[in-house]
């Protein structure tokens, strides 16, 4: 497994995750609803993977 910090830093207010987590938090039901209709979009027994495609305008895709 690929670990991007090591477990045992304390993580500082500018740290990636400590930005994510703050995002996450911020945007919880937001996020929920983009969660529940990509999986909508996608079907329950579709196996595709979730992916963002950055070339030109980002976009979520499924692979």
């Amino acid at each position: 497994m690929f670990l991007f910090d090591s477990p045992q830093s304390k993580p500082n207010e500018n740290s990636w995750s400590r930005k994510l987590d703050k995002f996450v938090k911020a945007n919880q039901n937001e996020l929920a609803a983009l969660a529940w209709g990509l999986f909508l979009e996608r079907g329950e027994e579709s196996e595709e993977v979730l992916a963002i495609d950055i070339a030109e305008t980002a976009r979520f895709v499924y692979c």
